[in-house]
């Protein structure tokens, strides 16, 4: 199965992916170098300004686990709209991509 992991750096996304080998595996995030540090090369690795680049319809599987961490800091009115807008906004932006090329792979939003 082709998977694609958005948030796939964070704890439960490390161990996903970990729980998921032997699946082909894209991780989406940040930073690339933040990616392959935590991966090497056991799984492709793409950042959100390189998203595009994909071609969704080849994937069986959208998971996003993005967002701001929510034990990082005190909520603030100014946390509490970061820790919204960074799962709301990633979310979006994974389904757009997904739309734009006609894909219809199954998506599943674990970020809450």
């Amino acid at each position: 199965m082709k998977i694609l992991i958005a948030g796939a750096s964070g704890f439960i996304g490390q161990e996903l992916v970990k729980a998921l080998a032997g699946h082909n595996l894209t991780v989406l995030g940040r930073s690339r170098a933040t990616l392959q540090q935590c991966f090497s090369n056991a799984v492709t690795s793409c950042t959100w300004d390189t998203l595009h680049e994909l071609d969704a319809q080849t994937y069986d599987v959208l998971i996003n686990l993005c967002g701001y961490n929510i034990g990082a800091s005190r909520w603030t009115t100014e946390v509490k709209k970061q820790l919204i807008e960074s799962r709301v906004n990633t979310s979006t932006a994974l389904i757009d991509w997904a739309i734009k090329q006609q894909a219809r792979p199954r998506f599943y939003c674990a970020n809450a």
